[in-house]
């Protein structure tokens, strides 16, 4: 599920996306990918902050890709079991410059080595 903490054209947001893994438990130091819609921008964003399943909050800096967006949030502290819940808070998102539909969000998670284990390019 993804949040917006604002709703107006072009503001800078809060953006957190919760999810559960759905396949396969996702080990301690994997990774977790966030899509961001092309229409948004995280070259303004300033951290992020991931929560595993115990709750143990991990910060840092983003990534910065004008335009189209993706960011890597690296070694989950602790294995996320299946349908354990993350949630990853990215701040000072600029949202899309025009009203209206937004497009898909994805996450990805991926063992340290880089291997997929769940994928889903679109989720609400």
């Amino acid at each position: 599920r993804v949040e917006l903490s604002g709703r107006t054209a072009g503001q800078l947001a809060v953006v957190t996306v919760r999810f559960e893994s759905d396949n396969n438990v996702v080990p301690a130091n994997g990774t977790v990918r966030l899509t961001l819609p092309p229409s948004f921008n995280l070259s303004e964003a300033s951290s992020y902050t991931l929560e595993s399943p115990a709750g143990s909050p991990v910060g840092g800096s983003s990534s910065s890709v004008p335009g189209g967006a993706s960011v890597s949030v690296a070694d989950i502290p602790v294995p996320v079991p299946v349908s354990g819940e993350v949630v990853v808070t990215l701040r000072d998102v600029r949202l899309q410059r025009f009203s209206g539909p937004t497009g898909a969000f994805g996450v990805t998670t991926l063992t340290p080595s880089g291997t997929v284990i769940d994928d889903s390019p679109a989720i609400p």
